[in-house]
């Protein structure tokens, strides 16, 4: 969107304006797909769905998805014979891997996601989902409901 304005020398300045995208909404549905820079070995498929349950505000919005089906990770554990545990993570927080892209701007927008440890809550701060490991980078598609 573009607006022009006079300035003092009579000259048009003209101002390009950016339309204000707004958070996607509670409830949206998301899938996460693979980008081909590496996913879950054990995931059922290529694709994580779930449902947004809050938005973190930040300069590029974090949002925290309650998945539709747990996400089973095999993780290093020195306490097992095998040195490896089943964890399964239910939230992921996902939020935008480029500046000034916001999710659901376009209908692919490449994210980064990280995972809610088993058994704790969900960040509610910018601070605590950025202080979280990035997992992997995730093709992320928005939509009100599931097609």
């Amino acid at each position: 969107m573009r607006g022009c304005a006079r300035t003092a020398g009579r000259r048009l300045a003209c101002i390009v304006r950016r339309p204000k995208i707004m958070p996607i909404a509670i409830g949206s549905a998301i899938s996460l797909e693979d980008e081909g820079e590496g996913w879950f070995p054990l995931a059922a498929s290529s694709v994580l769905r779930g449902r947004v349950v809050a938005v973190v505000p930040n300069t590029e919005p974090f949002y925290v998805i309650h998945l539709d089906v747990p996400l089973e990770v095999q993780e290093p554990a020195t306490d097992t014979p095998s040195h490896l545990r089943l964890f399964r993570y239910v939230h992921a927080i996902v939020n935008s891997r480029c500046s000034g892209v916001a999710l659901g701007s376009a209908p692919s927008v490449s994210t980064h996601v990280r995972l809610v440890p088993p058994g704790s809550t969900p960040p509610s701060t910018a601070e605590g989902c950025s202080a979280l490991p990035l997992r992997i980078w995730a093709a992320c598609h928005v939509s009100p409901s599931y097609a």
